[in-house]
């Protein structure tokens, strides 16, 4: 017998916590959905916001749940916020942009301003080359539950994209900078 692993979480968090208002959380941290905001219309820079306004309310999560583990994964399953490219603005603008162009398929987060901010590397791909880094921001969240690696980066992201230095198209500054 197939064990619904979702179902479980629900009644667990039912069950043993009411640590955390979800529906507060939500409108604090996340009132649109990811794919509503990129169908509005949203640019880069809004979608870089919209990430890291959710990425530190999971960071409110953690330090309310006291960093345990379990606890934050059941309540991240059980309400369905988990940071995955399903509810993060800049993946759900990158990943459309690449099903509009078949052909992009296979580098569908060259265009994010965290993969360029990481020399190519994206958020979840450890970069071994010239740094010391051993673990990828996305995955210090995902096995350490420590969200402030992405949250630096997307403040970086965002600090980019607003600078006027940057291109409103890439991300980055311009040639002639």
């Amino acid at each position: 017998m197939a064990v619904n692993f979702h179902a479980e979480a629900k009644h667990w968090r039912r069950e043993h916590t009411t640590i955390v208002n979800i529906e507060e959380w939500k409108q604090s941290f996340y009132p649109i959905e990811a794919s509503e905001l990129v169908k509005s219309g949203a640019s880069e820079l809004e979608c870089a916001k919209h990430s890291l306004q959710k990425w530190r309310g999971l960071a409110e999560i953690v330090k309310e749940l006291k960093y345990d583990r379990v606890m934050v994964r059941n309540v991240l399953v059980a309400d369905e916020i988990d940071p995955s490219t399903r509810n993060c603005a800049l993946c759900q603008l990158h990943i459309h942009q690449c099903f509009d162009n078949p052909a992009d398929r296979d580098n569908m987060c060259s265009d994010c301003i965290l993969t360029k901010l990481r020399n190519g590397y994206s958020c979840d791909h450890v970069n071994r080359k010239n740094t010391n880094e051993w673990q990828s921001p996305y995955h210090a969240f995902t096995s350490h539950i420590n969200p402030k690696p992405m949250i630096a980066l997307l403040e970086q992201a965002v600090d980019a994209l607003s600078s006027p230095a940057t291109s409103d198209t890439t991300g980055m500054p311009h040639a002639s900078e």
